[in-house]
C-alpha cells in the first residue's frame, strides 16, 4: 500500500538522496560530467530549500521507500501581474522502470494532492514543466486536461571552452537604473513572440508584455548581469544572467542564461552573435565556471547561435498549462 503525504522533508534527507539516485532528472542529475554524489547534494538542497515556503507531498511505499514527490507554489508576483491566482507544479517526479500502469497510479494519486490545494486556494491556471525522458507525470498532466506549449532545451558549456573561441573583444557595458526605461522598452517591444505564454490566448497580450516589462526592470534592480552593447550610441542588444556559486556541491560557479534581446532596428547585422560573445566574455570576467543557458526549442536563431558558439545539449523539458475552475 502506497502512502501520499505532507511531511517535513528534513526527516527524509536520506529517502529523498535515494530517490534521486534511481530517479535522475533535470540538468545536474542527467550531466555525466558532474559528480552524481555532488549533483545529488545540490538537488536535495534545492528540494530543502524549496519546502520551506511551498507545499511538497512524497509517495512512501511498504518499504517506506519514496517512489514519487509533488511539489507547488503559488507565484504571487505571477499573480499579482495577470490578476489571476497562478500556481507552478515545480516538481511531479515518479520513479519508473518497473510497472506502468503502478507508475501512472502514483502519479495521478500525488496529481490529485495538487489538485485539492488548487481547489482550496482557488487557483485559476497552472504552469509546469516537466523533464521529457520520464512518461508517467507526463501522461497523466496530458489525462488530466493538461495542454502543451513548448519544450525548453538546457545548454551548457565549460568556460575553458569559452575562453579559446572567443578571441575578439567585445566591448560591452553593464546596465544600471538610468536604463531601466530603455530597457523595459526593449523588453516590451522583442521578446520572443512564440514564448508559452502569448501562445496560450487565455493570458491577455497586453499582460505578457507588462509580464517581461515588469521582469527587466526587476533584474535590473537585483543582483543579476545585465550586459549591454550599443552601436552608434544606441542600446542594440541586452543580455541577462546570474552568477550562482554551487562551490559547496557541484564544486563549480555558474553564469545562468536568463534572456537576450536585440533590439527590432539592428536585427540581421551580427549583433545577436556579438551579444552572445558579450555575455560569454562577461560570464569569464565573473570567474564563472560553466555556463547554462535554456531556451525555447523553436528559437532557431538563438538555437543556432548556441550551436555555433560549442554549447552542448543536457536536458530538454515539456511545459504545460491548465486553466481551471476553482471559482
Amino acid at each position: 500500500m502506497v502512502q501520499y503525504k505532507f511531511v517535513d522533508l528534513s526527516k527524509f534527507e536520506k529517502e529523498i538522496k535515494f530517490f534521486f539516485q534511481k530517479h535522475p532528472f533535470g540538468r545536474y542529475l542527467l550531466d555525466r560530467n558532474f559528480a552524481t554524489t555532488g549533483a545529488i547534494d545540490f538537488e536535495w538542497n534545492k528540494v530543502l530549500e524549496y519546502s520551506k515556503t511551498a507545499s511538497v507531498a512524497i509517495a512512501l511505499n511498504n518499504n517506506s521507500e519514496v517512489i514519487g514527490l509533488i511539489g507547488f507554489h503559488l507565484s504571487k508576483w505571477d499573480t499579482e501581474v495577470f490578476q489571476k491566482k497562478l500556481a507552478f507544479l515545480q516538481y511531479f517526479l515518479v520513479l519508473e522502470g518497473a510497472d506502468v500502469s503502478f507508475e501512472r497510479e502514483v502519479a495521478s494519486n500525488l496529481l490529485e494532492k495538487f489538485h485539492e490545494w488548487t481547489i482550496e486556494l482557488k487557483i485559476e491556471v497552472v504552469i509546469t514543466k516537466l523533464d521529457t525522458q520520464y512518461f508517467s507525470p507526463i501522461y497523466i498532466l496530458q489525462q488530466n486536461g493538461y495542454i502543451f506549449y513548448e519544450t525548453i532545451t538546457y545548454q551548457t558549456i565549460d568556460a575553458s571552452d569559452v575562453a579559446t573561441g572567443i578571441a575578439d573583444r567585445i566591448e560591452y557595458r553593464y546596465a544600471c537604473e538610468a536604463d531601466i526605461e530603455a530597457l523595459k522598452n526593449i523588453g516590451l517591444k522583442n521578446t520572443y513572440p512564440k514564448s508559452h505564454f502569448y501562445l496560450d490566448n487565455k493570458f491577455p497580450v497586453e499582460k505578457v508584455d507588462l509580464m517581461y516589462s515588469c521582469w527587466m526592470e526587476n533584474a535590473v534592480k537585483s543582483s543579476q548581469k545585465i550586459v549591454i552593447i550599443e552601436e552608434a550610441n544606441q542600446i542594440a542588444g541586452v543580455f541577462v544572467y546570474d552568477v550562482v556559486n554551487h562551490k559547496t556541491t557541484i564544486n563549480k560557479k555558474f553564469g545562468v542564461w536568463k534572456s537576450a534581446f536585440v533590439d527590432s532596428n539592428f536585427r540581421d547585422k551580427g549583433i545577436g552573435l556579438k551579444l552572445f560573445k558579450a555575455a560569454m566574455q562577461s560570464c569569464l570576467n565573473n570567474g564563472v565556471d560553466i555556463i547554462d543557458s535554456s531556451l525555447v526549442d523553436k528559437n532557431i536563431g538563438s538555437q543556432s547561435l548556441h550551436n555555433k558558439l560549442g554549447f552542448r545539449l543536457v536536458n530538454t523539458q515539456y511545459t504545460f498549462h491548465k486553466w481551471l475552475d476553482n471559482n
